[in-house]
Protein backbone atom coordinates (compact mmCIF):
# COMPACT_ATOMS: atom_id res chain seq x y z
CA UNK A 1 0.00 0.00 0.00
CA UNK A 2 1.35 3.44 -0.92
CA UNK A 3 2.11 5.89 1.98
CA UNK A 4 -0.68 8.28 0.90
CA UNK A 5 -3.22 5.44 1.16
CA UNK A 6 -1.88 4.43 4.58
CA UNK A 7 -2.30 7.97 5.84
CA UNK A 8 -5.83 8.20 4.48
CA UNK A 9 -6.81 4.89 6.04
CA UNK A 10 -5.33 5.89 9.39
CA UNK A 11 -7.22 9.15 9.28
CA UNK A 12 -10.51 7.39 8.59
CA UNK A 13 -9.96 4.96 11.46
CA UNK A 14 -9.12 7.84 13.77
CA UNK A 15 -12.28 9.71 12.84
CA UNK A 16 -14.41 6.55 13.19
CA UNK A 17 -12.89 5.75 16.58
CA UNK A 18 -13.65 9.24 17.79
CA UNK A 19 -17.32 9.08 16.80
CA UNK A 20 -19.65 8.84 19.83
CA UNK A 21 -21.39 5.51 20.36
CA UNK A 22 -25.02 5.49 19.27
CA UNK A 23 -27.88 3.20 20.17
CA UNK A 24 -27.85 0.38 17.61
CA UNK A 25 -30.84 -1.58 18.90
CA UNK A 26 -33.23 -1.62 21.85
CA UNK A 27 -35.89 -4.11 22.97
CA UNK A 28 -38.24 -3.15 25.79
CA UNK A 29 -41.86 -2.92 27.03
CA UNK A 30 -42.65 -6.64 26.87
CA UNK A 31 -45.61 -8.52 28.31
CA UNK A 32 -45.19 -11.76 30.28
CA UNK A 33 -44.22 -14.76 28.14
CA UNK A 34 -43.09 -12.72 25.16
CA UNK A 35 -39.95 -12.58 23.01
CA UNK A 36 -39.01 -9.69 20.73
CA UNK A 37 -36.02 -8.95 18.51
CA UNK A 38 -34.38 -6.14 16.55
CA UNK A 39 -31.65 -6.12 13.91
CA UNK A 40 -28.51 -3.98 13.81
CA UNK A 41 -25.52 -3.89 11.49
CA UNK A 42 -21.88 -2.76 11.63
CA UNK A 43 -19.39 -2.18 8.85
CA UNK A 44 -16.25 -2.79 10.92
CA UNK A 45 -15.04 -4.84 13.86
CA UNK A 46 -15.64 -3.08 17.16
CA UNK A 47 -16.47 -3.51 20.81
CA UNK A 48 -20.10 -2.69 21.50
CA UNK A 49 -21.69 -1.96 24.87
CA UNK A 50 -24.73 -3.89 26.10
CA UNK A 51 -26.90 -2.45 28.87
CA UNK A 52 -29.92 -4.23 30.36
CA UNK A 53 -32.53 -4.09 33.09
CA UNK A 54 -33.68 -7.57 34.10
CA UNK A 55 -34.49 -9.72 37.11
CA UNK A 56 -31.76 -10.02 39.70
CA UNK A 57 -29.53 -13.09 39.61
CA UNK A 58 -30.21 -14.00 43.22
CA UNK A 59 -33.94 -13.56 42.88
CA UNK A 60 -35.90 -14.30 39.71
CA UNK A 61 -33.40 -13.82 36.93
CA UNK A 62 -34.70 -16.92 35.15
CA UNK A 63 -37.83 -14.95 34.32
CA UNK A 64 -35.83 -12.92 31.82
CA UNK A 65 -33.20 -13.54 29.19
CA UNK A 66 -31.41 -11.50 26.55
CA UNK A 67 -28.89 -12.44 23.88
CA UNK A 68 -27.31 -11.44 20.56
CA UNK A 69 -27.30 -13.72 17.53
CA UNK A 70 -25.00 -13.50 14.52
CA UNK A 71 -27.53 -13.26 11.66
CA UNK A 72 -25.24 -15.03 9.18
CA UNK A 73 -24.02 -17.97 11.26
CA UNK A 74 -27.07 -18.16 13.62
CA UNK A 75 -24.58 -18.52 16.49
CA UNK A 76 -25.07 -16.84 19.87
CA UNK A 77 -22.32 -14.23 20.41
CA UNK A 78 -23.50 -12.76 23.74
CA UNK A 79 -25.87 -13.68 26.60
CA UNK A 80 -27.20 -11.72 29.56
CA UNK A 81 -25.82 -14.34 31.93
CA UNK A 82 -22.30 -13.13 30.99
CA UNK A 83 -23.01 -9.53 32.05
CA UNK A 84 -22.04 -8.01 35.39
CA UNK A 85 -24.92 -7.20 37.75
CA UNK A 86 -25.07 -3.60 38.92
CA UNK A 87 -27.57 -1.51 40.87
CA UNK A 88 -30.58 -3.34 42.29
CA UNK A 89 -34.09 -1.94 42.05
CA UNK A 90 -36.40 -4.27 43.95
CA UNK A 91 -36.61 -7.53 41.99
CA UNK A 92 -34.79 -5.92 39.07
CA UNK A 93 -31.16 -5.02 38.53
CA UNK A 94 -29.05 -3.26 35.93
CA UNK A 95 -26.55 -5.23 33.88
CA UNK A 96 -23.65 -3.98 31.82
CA UNK A 97 -21.23 -5.71 29.47
CA UNK A 98 -19.27 -5.30 26.28
CA UNK A 99 -18.55 -7.68 23.42
CA UNK A 100 -16.29 -7.43 20.36
CA UNK A 101 -18.16 -8.15 17.16
CA UNK A 102 -17.02 -8.60 13.57
CA UNK A 103 -18.58 -6.56 10.76
CA UNK A 104 -22.00 -7.92 9.86
CA UNK A 105 -25.62 -8.10 10.84
CA UNK A 106 -26.83 -9.11 14.30
CA UNK A 107 -30.12 -9.81 16.07
CA UNK A 108 -30.81 -8.60 19.63
CA UNK A 109 -33.40 -10.61 21.61
CA UNK A 110 -35.24 -10.12 24.89
CA UNK A 111 -37.47 -12.78 26.45
CA UNK A 112 -39.83 -12.68 29.44
CA UNK A 113 -40.71 -16.36 29.44
CA UNK A 114 -40.54 -17.88 32.89
CA UNK A 115 -39.22 -21.39 33.50
CA UNK A 116 -41.57 -24.35 33.81
CA UNK A 117 -41.05 -26.90 36.61
CA UNK A 118 -38.96 -29.90 35.66
CA UNK A 119 -38.38 -32.91 37.94
CA UNK A 120 -34.61 -32.55 37.74
CA UNK A 121 -34.50 -28.75 37.82
CA UNK A 122 -34.73 -27.65 41.45
CA UNK A 123 -33.69 -24.09 40.57
CA UNK A 124 -36.52 -23.86 38.08
CA UNK A 125 -38.98 -25.06 40.71
CA UNK A 126 -37.79 -22.28 43.03
CA UNK A 127 -38.14 -19.64 40.31
CA UNK A 128 -41.64 -20.86 39.51
CA UNK A 129 -42.69 -20.64 43.17
CA UNK A 130 -41.28 -17.13 43.45
CA UNK A 131 -43.13 -16.13 40.35
CA UNK A 132 -46.41 -17.42 41.76
CA UNK A 133 -45.85 -15.46 44.98
CA UNK A 134 -45.36 -12.18 43.11
CA UNK A 135 -48.52 -10.16 42.55
CA UNK A 136 -49.51 -10.44 38.83
CA UNK A 137 -49.84 -6.65 38.53
CA UNK A 138 -46.41 -6.13 40.09
CA UNK A 139 -44.95 -8.77 37.80
CA UNK A 140 -46.41 -7.15 34.69
CA UNK A 141 -45.12 -3.76 35.83
CA UNK A 142 -41.62 -5.08 36.42
CA UNK A 143 -41.55 -6.94 33.12
CA UNK A 144 -42.56 -3.71 31.38
CA UNK A 145 -39.50 -2.00 32.90
CA UNK A 146 -37.13 -4.61 31.50
CA UNK A 147 -35.01 -3.71 28.51
CA UNK A 148 -31.81 -4.48 26.66
CA UNK A 149 -29.92 -2.15 24.34
CA UNK A 150 -26.73 -2.20 22.30
CA UNK A 151 -24.58 0.89 21.73
CA UNK A 152 -21.87 1.25 19.12
CA UNK A 153 -21.24 2.56 15.65
CA UNK A 154 -23.52 1.14 12.98
CA UNK A 155 -27.15 1.03 11.93
CA UNK A 156 -30.44 0.06 13.58
CA UNK A 157 -32.28 -1.98 10.94
CA UNK A 158 -35.57 -2.26 12.75
CA UNK A 159 -37.65 -5.13 14.03
CA UNK A 160 -36.76 -8.74 13.36
CA UNK A 161 -39.98 -10.60 12.46
CA UNK A 162 -40.12 -14.31 11.76
CA UNK A 163 -40.69 -13.58 8.06
CA UNK A 164 -37.30 -11.88 7.80
CA UNK A 165 -35.52 -14.79 9.49
CA UNK A 166 -37.32 -17.24 7.20
CA UNK A 167 -36.18 -15.34 4.11
CA UNK A 168 -32.63 -15.22 5.46
CA UNK A 169 -32.55 -18.97 6.12
CA UNK A 170 -34.04 -19.79 2.72
CA UNK A 171 -31.41 -17.73 0.86
CA UNK A 172 -29.24 -20.27 -0.96
CA UNK A 173 -30.87 -23.21 0.83
CA UNK A 174 -32.28 -26.26 -0.95
CA UNK A 175 -34.95 -26.75 1.73
CA UNK A 176 -36.09 -24.42 4.48
CA UNK A 177 -38.99 -24.97 6.87
CA UNK A 178 -38.87 -22.11 9.38
CA UNK A 179 -41.13 -20.88 12.18
CA UNK A 180 -43.15 -24.11 12.02
CA UNK A 181 -46.27 -24.09 14.20
CA UNK A 182 -48.12 -26.74 16.20
CA UNK A 183 -49.33 -30.02 14.65
CA UNK A 184 -47.55 -29.57 11.34
CA UNK A 185 -45.90 -32.09 9.01
CA UNK A 186 -43.70 -30.53 6.33
CA UNK A 187 -41.98 -32.47 3.57
CA UNK A 188 -39.94 -31.79 0.46
CA UNK A 189 -38.00 -34.03 -1.91
CA UNK A 190 -34.46 -33.37 -3.05
CA UNK A 191 -31.99 -35.21 -5.28
CA UNK A 192 -28.19 -35.13 -5.34
CA UNK A 193 -26.33 -36.22 -8.44
CA UNK A 194 -23.20 -37.37 -6.60
CA UNK A 195 -22.00 -37.87 -3.01
CA UNK A 196 -22.35 -34.54 -1.25
CA UNK A 197 -21.88 -32.82 2.11
CA UNK A 198 -25.06 -31.14 3.31
CA UNK A 199 -25.26 -28.51 6.03
CA UNK A 200 -28.26 -29.34 8.19
CA UNK A 201 -29.68 -26.81 10.65
CA UNK A 202 -32.63 -28.05 12.71
CA UNK A 203 -34.31 -26.79 15.88
CA UNK A 204 -36.89 -28.88 17.69
CA UNK A 205 -38.25 -30.08 21.01
CA UNK A 206 -36.74 -33.09 22.74
CA UNK A 207 -38.38 -34.39 25.90
CA UNK A 208 -36.71 -36.86 28.22
CA UNK A 209 -38.64 -39.82 26.80
CA UNK A 210 -39.30 -38.76 23.21
CA UNK A 211 -38.81 -36.33 20.35
CA UNK A 212 -41.79 -33.95 20.33
CA UNK A 213 -40.83 -31.67 17.40
CA UNK A 214 -38.23 -33.22 15.13
CA UNK A 215 -36.75 -33.46 11.65
CA UNK A 216 -35.67 -36.45 9.60
CA UNK A 217 -34.44 -37.41 6.13
CA UNK A 218 -35.38 -40.59 4.28
CA UNK A 219 -34.56 -42.21 0.96
CA UNK A 220 -37.41 -41.50 -1.41
CA UNK A 221 -37.39 -44.97 -2.97
CA UNK A 222 -37.50 -47.03 0.24
CA UNK A 223 -38.36 -44.57 3.03
CA UNK A 224 -35.22 -45.79 4.81
CA UNK A 225 -34.20 -43.20 7.39
CA UNK A 226 -30.72 -41.71 6.88
CA UNK A 227 -30.77 -39.00 9.57
CA UNK A 228 -32.99 -37.74 12.39
CA UNK A 229 -32.85 -34.91 14.91
CA UNK A 230 -32.46 -36.66 18.27
CA UNK A 231 -31.34 -35.74 21.73
CA UNK A 232 -28.15 -37.73 21.28
CA UNK A 233 -26.97 -35.86 18.17
CA UNK A 234 -28.18 -32.39 19.17
CA UNK A 235 -27.08 -29.74 21.63
CA UNK A 236 -28.76 -27.17 23.88
CA UNK A 237 -30.42 -24.46 21.79
CA UNK A 238 -30.87 -21.94 24.62
CA UNK A 239 -33.91 -21.30 26.79
CA UNK A 240 -35.75 -24.38 28.04
CA UNK A 241 -33.70 -27.55 28.25
CA UNK A 242 -36.06 -29.24 25.79
CA UNK A 243 -34.97 -26.83 23.02
CA UNK A 244 -32.40 -28.73 20.96
CA UNK A 245 -30.43 -27.87 17.85
CA UNK A 246 -28.46 -29.81 15.23
CA UNK A 247 -26.04 -27.62 13.29
CA UNK A 248 -23.68 -29.83 11.36
CA UNK A 249 -22.68 -31.67 8.20
CA UNK A 250 -24.38 -34.76 6.80
CA UNK A 251 -22.73 -36.80 4.02
CA UNK A 252 -25.21 -38.34 1.58
CA UNK A 253 -24.72 -40.59 -1.42
CA UNK A 254 -26.15 -39.84 -4.84
CA UNK A 255 -29.90 -40.45 -4.86
CA UNK A 256 -33.35 -39.09 -4.12
CA UNK A 257 -34.31 -38.08 -0.59
CA UNK A 258 -37.17 -36.52 1.34
CA UNK A 259 -36.80 -34.10 4.25
CA UNK A 260 -39.50 -33.88 6.94
CA UNK A 261 -40.21 -31.65 9.92
CA UNK A 262 -43.04 -32.53 12.30
CA UNK A 263 -44.42 -30.88 15.44
CA UNK A 264 -46.75 -31.97 18.22
CA UNK A 265 -49.55 -29.89 19.73
CA UNK A 266 -47.51 -27.49 21.89
CA UNK A 267 -44.29 -25.46 22.17
CA UNK A 268 -43.42 -24.32 18.67
CA UNK A 269 -42.77 -21.10 16.82
CA UNK A 270 -46.51 -20.41 16.86
CA UNK A 271 -46.84 -20.49 20.64
CA UNK A 272 -44.11 -21.33 23.12
CA UNK A 273 -44.89 -22.82 26.51
CA UNK A 274 -41.37 -22.42 27.91
CA UNK A 275 -38.38 -20.09 27.40
CA UNK A 276 -37.53 -19.87 23.69
CA UNK A 277 -34.37 -21.08 21.99
CA UNK A 278 -31.86 -18.45 20.92
CA UNK A 279 -33.03 -18.73 17.30
CA UNK A 280 -36.79 -19.00 17.87
CA UNK A 281 -37.95 -18.06 14.36
CA UNK A 282 -35.73 -20.81 12.89
CA UNK A 283 -37.82 -23.52 14.58
CA UNK A 284 -37.78 -26.10 11.79
CA UNK A 285 -35.26 -27.46 9.29
CA UNK A 286 -32.89 -25.88 6.76
CA UNK A 287 -30.72 -27.87 4.34
CA UNK A 288 -28.09 -26.42 2.02
CA UNK A 289 -24.87 -27.55 0.35
CA UNK A 290 -21.98 -27.29 2.82
CA UNK A 291 -19.91 -25.82 -0.01
CA UNK A 292 -21.90 -23.03 -1.72
CA UNK A 293 -20.25 -24.01 -5.00
CA UNK A 294 -22.17 -27.31 -4.82
CA UNK A 295 -25.60 -25.68 -4.56
CA UNK A 296 -26.49 -26.56 -8.16
CA UNK A 297 -25.90 -30.25 -7.39
CA UNK A 298 -29.10 -30.34 -5.31
CA UNK A 299 -32.44 -30.36 -7.10
CA UNK A 300 -35.73 -30.26 -5.21
CA UNK A 301 -38.99 -31.85 -6.26
CA UNK A 302 -42.54 -32.17 -4.99
CA UNK A 303 -42.55 -35.51 -3.22
CA UNK A 304 -45.18 -38.04 -4.13
CA UNK A 305 -45.15 -40.48 -1.26
CA UNK A 306 -44.07 -43.93 -2.37
CA UNK A 307 -46.76 -45.29 -0.03
CA UNK A 308 -49.41 -43.80 -2.31
CA UNK A 309 -48.40 -45.72 -5.44
CA UNK A 310 -47.72 -49.35 -6.42
CA UNK A 311 -50.04 -50.44 -3.61
CA UNK A 312 -50.24 -54.10 -2.70
CA UNK A 313 -52.01 -53.90 0.66
CA UNK A 314 -53.44 -50.88 2.45
CA UNK A 315 -54.88 -51.22 5.96
CA UNK A 316 -54.68 -47.82 7.67
CA UNK A 317 -56.85 -45.79 10.00
CA UNK A 318 -57.13 -48.89 12.20
CA UNK A 319 -59.34 -48.34 15.24
CA UNK A 320 -59.64 -50.07 18.64
CA UNK A 321 -60.16 -53.84 18.80
CA UNK A 322 -59.85 -54.36 15.06
CA UNK A 323 -58.42 -57.15 12.97
CA UNK A 324 -57.91 -56.42 9.31
CA UNK A 325 -56.47 -58.64 6.61
CA UNK A 326 -55.75 -58.48 2.90
CA UNK A 327 -54.94 -61.50 0.71
CA UNK A 328 -52.96 -61.09 -2.51
CA UNK A 329 -50.94 -63.00 -5.07
CA UNK A 330 -47.58 -61.88 -6.46
CA UNK A 331 -47.10 -63.25 -9.96
CA UNK A 332 -43.34 -62.72 -9.87
CA UNK A 333 -40.66 -62.17 -7.21
CA UNK A 334 -41.08 -58.63 -5.89
CA UNK A 335 -39.27 -56.22 -3.59
CA UNK A 336 -41.94 -54.99 -1.18
CA UNK A 337 -41.77 -52.09 1.26
CA UNK A 338 -43.70 -52.79 4.47
CA UNK A 339 -44.57 -49.65 6.42
CA UNK A 340 -46.46 -50.23 9.67
CA UNK A 341 -47.36 -47.94 12.56
CA UNK A 342 -48.53 -49.51 15.79
CA UNK A 343 -48.36 -49.44 19.57
CA UNK A 344 -45.70 -51.10 21.66
CA UNK A 345 -44.35 -50.87 25.20
CA UNK A 346 -41.65 -52.64 27.19
CA UNK A 347 -40.56 -54.77 24.28
CA UNK A 348 -44.07 -55.97 23.35
CA UNK A 349 -46.34 -54.87 20.51
CA UNK A 350 -50.05 -54.28 21.13
CA UNK A 351 -51.15 -52.89 17.75
CA UNK A 352 -49.07 -54.63 15.07
CA UNK A 353 -49.02 -56.37 11.71
CA UNK A 354 -47.64 -59.50 10.09
CA UNK A 355 -47.63 -61.38 6.77
CA UNK A 356 -48.38 -65.09 6.24
CA UNK A 357 -47.63 -67.32 3.27
CA UNK A 358 -51.13 -68.42 2.21
CA UNK A 359 -49.97 -71.87 1.11
CA UNK A 360 -47.56 -72.87 3.87
CA UNK A 361 -49.11 -70.67 6.61
CA UNK A 362 -45.59 -69.64 7.61
CA UNK A 363 -45.07 -66.13 8.95
CA UNK A 364 -42.79 -64.37 6.46
CA UNK A 365 -42.69 -61.05 8.34
CA UNK A 366 -43.85 -59.77 11.72
CA UNK A 367 -43.76 -56.37 13.38
CA UNK A 368 -41.60 -56.96 16.44
CA UNK A 369 -40.74 -54.24 18.95
CA UNK A 370 -37.00 -54.66 18.63
CA UNK A 371 -37.26 -54.02 14.89
CA UNK A 372 -39.22 -50.77 15.25
CA UNK A 373 -38.28 -47.15 15.82
CA UNK A 374 -40.07 -44.24 17.45
CA UNK A 375 -42.85 -42.90 15.20
CA UNK A 376 -43.18 -39.51 16.88
CA UNK A 377 -45.54 -38.45 19.65
CA UNK A 378 -45.79 -40.86 22.59
CA UNK A 379 -42.89 -43.28 22.94
CA UNK A 380 -45.27 -46.21 22.46
CA UNK A 381 -45.90 -45.14 18.86
CA UNK A 382 -43.69 -47.52 16.90
CA UNK A 383 -42.74 -47.68 13.24
CA UNK A 384 -41.61 -50.67 11.19
CA UNK A 385 -40.09 -49.76 7.83
CA UNK A 386 -38.59 -52.73 5.98
CA UNK A 387 -38.02 -53.90 2.42
CA UNK A 388 -38.75 -57.61 1.85
CA UNK A 389 -37.83 -59.86 -1.07
CA UNK A 390 -41.01 -61.92 -1.56
CA UNK A 391 -41.05 -64.87 -3.98
CA UNK A 392 -43.97 -65.31 -6.34
CA UNK A 393 -46.90 -66.77 -4.42
CA UNK A 394 -49.95 -65.93 -2.36
CA UNK A 395 -49.87 -64.07 0.96
CA UNK A 396 -52.17 -62.65 3.62
CA UNK A 397 -51.25 -59.40 5.40
CA UNK A 398 -52.78 -58.79 8.85
CA UNK A 399 -53.04 -55.96 11.35
CA UNK A 400 -54.57 -56.21 14.81
CA UNK A 401 -55.20 -53.61 17.52
CA UNK A 402 -56.06 -53.71 21.21
CA UNK A 403 -58.70 -51.67 23.03
CA UNK A 404 -57.01 -48.28 23.24
CA UNK A 405 -54.74 -45.74 21.53
CA UNK A 406 -55.57 -45.93 17.85
CA UNK A 407 -57.23 -43.93 15.09
CA UNK A 408 -60.40 -44.37 17.15
CA UNK A 409 -58.96 -42.10 19.85
CA UNK A 410 -55.42 -41.46 21.12
CA UNK A 411 -54.82 -41.75 24.86
CA UNK A 412 -51.37 -40.20 24.45
CA UNK A 413 -49.69 -38.03 21.84
CA UNK A 414 -50.39 -39.45 18.34
CA UNK A 415 -47.60 -40.33 15.90
CA UNK A 416 -46.41 -37.82 13.32
CA UNK A 417 -48.38 -39.67 10.62
CA UNK A 418 -51.58 -40.71 12.44
CA UNK A 419 -53.42 -41.38 9.19
CA UNK A 420 -51.03 -44.31 8.52
CA UNK A 421 -51.82 -46.20 11.75
CA UNK A 422 -51.90 -49.75 10.45
CA UNK A 423 -50.01 -51.45 7.64
CA UNK A 424 -49.17 -50.40 4.08
CA UNK A 425 -47.35 -52.53 1.49
CA UNK A 426 -46.03 -51.19 -1.80
CA UNK A 427 -43.80 -52.58 -4.53
CA UNK A 428 -40.47 -50.79 -4.88
CA UNK A 429 -39.23 -52.60 -8.01
CA UNK A 430 -38.68 -50.12 -10.83
CA UNK A 431 -40.31 -52.44 -13.36
CA UNK A 432 -43.36 -53.21 -11.24
CA UNK A 433 -46.72 -53.23 -12.98
CA UNK A 434 -50.18 -53.35 -11.37
CA UNK A 435 -50.72 -56.55 -13.38
CA UNK A 436 -48.01 -58.22 -11.28
CA UNK A 437 -50.33 -58.42 -8.25
CA UNK A 438 -53.89 -59.68 -7.86
CA UNK A 439 -56.33 -60.48 -5.08
CA UNK A 440 -56.26 -64.00 -3.70
CA UNK A 441 -58.97 -66.25 -2.28
CA UNK A 442 -58.51 -69.75 -0.83
CA UNK A 443 -61.67 -70.72 -2.74
CA UNK A 444 -59.68 -70.46 -5.96
CA UNK A 445 -56.70 -72.45 -4.65
CA UNK A 446 -56.48 -75.72 -6.66
CA UNK A 447 -54.55 -77.37 -3.80
CA UNK A 448 -57.54 -77.18 -1.42
CA UNK A 449 -59.53 -80.42 -1.12
CA UNK A 450 -61.80 -79.24 1.71
CA UNK A 451 -61.77 -76.24 4.01
CA UNK A 452 -63.54 -75.01 7.14
CA UNK A 453 -62.28 -71.57 8.18
CA UNK A 454 -63.18 -68.43 10.10
CA UNK A 455 -65.02 -70.49 12.67
CA UNK A 456 -66.87 -68.51 15.36
CA UNK A 457 -68.04 -69.45 18.87
CA UNK A 458 -70.15 -72.56 19.54
CA UNK A 459 -70.04 -73.95 16.06
CA UNK A 460 -69.86 -77.43 14.60
CA UNK A 461 -69.18 -77.34 10.89
CA UNK A 462 -68.59 -80.23 8.52
CA UNK A 463 -67.52 -80.53 4.88
CA UNK A 464 -67.56 -83.75 2.76
CA UNK A 465 -64.83 -84.69 0.30
CA UNK A 466 -64.07 -87.75 -1.83
CA UNK A 467 -60.81 -89.33 -2.90
CA UNK A 468 -60.86 -91.39 -6.08
CA UNK A 469 -57.50 -92.96 -5.25
CA UNK A 470 -55.25 -93.38 -2.25
CA UNK A 471 -53.75 -89.94 -1.60
CA UNK A 472 -51.26 -88.40 0.75
CA UNK A 473 -52.96 -85.20 1.95
CA UNK A 474 -51.63 -82.23 3.91
CA UNK A 475 -53.61 -81.04 6.94
CA UNK A 476 -53.44 -77.59 8.46
CA UNK A 477 -55.59 -76.96 11.53
CA UNK A 478 -55.80 -74.07 13.99
CA UNK A 479 -57.58 -74.24 17.33
CA UNK A 480 -57.61 -73.47 21.03
CA UNK A 481 -56.16 -75.82 23.58
CA UNK A 482 -54.07 -76.48 26.64
CA UNK A 483 -52.23 -79.60 27.82
CA UNK A 484 -55.47 -80.98 29.29
CA UNK A 485 -57.61 -80.80 26.15
CA UNK A 486 -58.52 -79.05 22.92
CA UNK A 487 -61.45 -76.59 22.98
CA UNK A 488 -61.58 -75.62 19.30
CA UNK A 489 -60.38 -78.49 17.09
CA UNK A 490 -60.98 -80.55 13.97
CA UNK A 491 -61.11 -84.16 12.83
CA UNK A 492 -61.71 -86.35 9.75
CA UNK A 493 -64.28 -89.18 9.56
CA UNK A 494 -64.79 -92.01 7.09
CA UNK A 495 -68.37 -91.29 5.97
CA UNK A 496 -69.24 -94.96 5.37
CA UNK A 497 -67.97 -96.32 8.67
CA UNK A 498 -68.29 -93.11 10.77
CA UNK A 499 -64.81 -93.93 12.04
CA UNK A 500 -62.49 -91.06 12.99
CA UNK A 501 -59.36 -91.44 10.86
CA UNK A 502 -57.58 -88.35 12.23
CA UNK A 503 -58.09 -85.92 15.14
CA UNK A 504 -56.34 -82.76 16.30
CA UNK A 505 -54.80 -83.43 19.74
CA UNK A 506 -52.73 -81.09 21.89
CA UNK A 507 -49.49 -83.18 21.93
CA UNK A 508 -49.40 -83.07 18.13
CA UNK A 509 -49.75 -79.28 17.97
CA UNK A 510 -47.38 -76.36 18.26
CA UNK A 511 -47.78 -72.70 19.15
CA UNK A 512 -49.65 -70.79 16.44
CA UNK A 513 -48.56 -67.27 17.43
CA UNK A 514 -50.38 -64.80 19.67
CA UNK A 515 -51.78 -66.28 22.88
CA UNK A 516 -50.18 -69.49 24.09
CA UNK A 517 -53.49 -71.33 23.76
CA UNK A 518 -53.48 -70.81 19.99
CA UNK A 519 -52.38 -74.19 18.62
CA UNK A 520 -51.69 -75.46 15.13
CA UNK A 521 -51.28 -78.84 13.53
CA UNK A 522 -49.37 -79.15 10.27
CA UNK A 523 -48.67 -82.58 8.85
CA UNK A 524 -49.47 -85.24 6.23
CA UNK A 525 -51.83 -88.21 6.25
CA UNK A 526 -52.19 -91.01 3.69
CA UNK A 527 -55.86 -91.77 3.06
CA UNK A 528 -57.23 -94.67 1.00
CA UNK A 529 -59.73 -93.97 -1.78
CA UNK A 530 -63.09 -93.28 -0.17
CA UNK A 531 -65.68 -90.84 1.11
CA UNK A 532 -64.72 -88.56 4.00
CA UNK A 533 -66.14 -85.79 6.19
CA UNK A 534 -64.13 -82.87 7.56
CA UNK A 535 -65.37 -81.65 10.98
CA UNK A 536 -64.58 -78.66 13.22
CA UNK A 537 -66.05 -77.80 16.63
CA UNK A 538 -65.56 -74.67 18.78
CA UNK A 539 -66.52 -73.73 22.34
CA UNK A 540 -68.06 -70.47 23.58
CA UNK A 541 -65.06 -68.13 23.49
CA UNK A 542 -61.88 -67.17 21.67
CA UNK A 543 -62.56 -67.72 18.00
CA UNK A 544 -62.49 -65.84 14.73
CA UNK A 545 -65.76 -64.26 15.80
CA UNK A 546 -64.29 -62.68 18.92
CA UNK A 547 -60.76 -63.18 20.25
CA UNK A 548 -60.38 -62.84 24.03
CA UNK A 549 -56.59 -62.96 23.77
CA UNK A 550 -54.08 -62.15 20.99
CA UNK A 551 -55.09 -64.04 17.81
CA UNK A 552 -52.86 -66.56 16.02
CA UNK A 553 -50.63 -65.52 13.15
CA UNK A 554 -53.10 -66.89 10.60
CA UNK A 555 -56.52 -66.02 12.09
CA UNK A 556 -58.29 -66.36 8.72
CA UNK A 557 -57.53 -70.09 8.84
CA UNK A 558 -59.07 -70.70 12.29
CA UNK A 559 -60.50 -74.11 11.48
CA UNK A 560 -59.14 -76.92 9.32
CA UNK A 561 -57.97 -77.27 5.71
CA UNK A 562 -57.02 -80.37 3.74
CA UNK A 563 -54.70 -79.89 0.78
CA UNK A 564 -53.29 -81.88 -2.08
CA UNK A 565 -49.51 -81.98 -1.86
CA UNK A 566 -48.28 -78.70 -3.33
CA UNK A 567 -45.81 -80.45 -5.63
CA UNK A 568 -48.68 -82.08 -7.53
CA UNK A 569 -50.59 -78.94 -8.49
CA UNK A 570 -49.96 -75.57 -10.17
CA UNK A 571 -49.65 -72.35 -8.09
CA UNK A 572 -52.73 -71.01 -6.36
CA UNK A 573 -55.29 -69.36 -8.59
CA UNK A 574 -55.98 -65.66 -8.86
CA UNK A 575 -59.40 -64.05 -8.67
CA UNK A 576 -60.64 -60.50 -9.02
CA UNK A 577 -62.91 -60.74 -5.94
CA UNK A 578 -61.01 -61.53 -2.73
CA UNK A 579 -64.09 -63.25 -1.30
CA UNK A 580 -63.74 -63.72 2.42
CA UNK A 581 -61.12 -61.00 2.97
CA UNK A 582 -62.01 -57.78 4.75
Amino acid sequence: MRPRHLATTFALLTVTASLPAAELARVDDLDPDEVESRVFAMTEEQEVTVEAVAFRRSNMRDLSAAWILDAATRHTVWELRDAAEGERRGNLATFSDSVRLDPGEYELYLSTYGPRPEPDGIGEWVSEILRELLDPDDLEDELARMEVRVEGQGEDRGSNPSRRVGELLARGAAISFSCVGDEQLKSRGFAVSEPLDLHVYALGEMLEERAADTAWIIRADTRARVWQLEKANSSAAGGASKNRVFDGVLRVEAGRYVAFFATDDSHSCAELNAPPPHDPWAWGLTIRAENPADADRIETFAYQDILDRNLIAHMTGVEDDEHRSHAFTLKRPTRVLVYALGEGTEGEMHDYGWIVDARTHDVVWEMRYRGTEHAGGATKNRLANEVLELPAGSYVAHFVSDGSHSSDGWNAAPPFEPERWGLTMVAVDEGFSPDDVADYSPASDPTVIARIARVGDREHQHEPFDLAAATEVEIFALGEGDPDRMYDYGWIEDRRSAKVVWEMTYPATEHAGGAGKNRLFRGTLRLPAGEYELHYRSDGSHSYEDWNAPPPHDPESWGITVYLPSRDVPPAGVVEDPGGGR
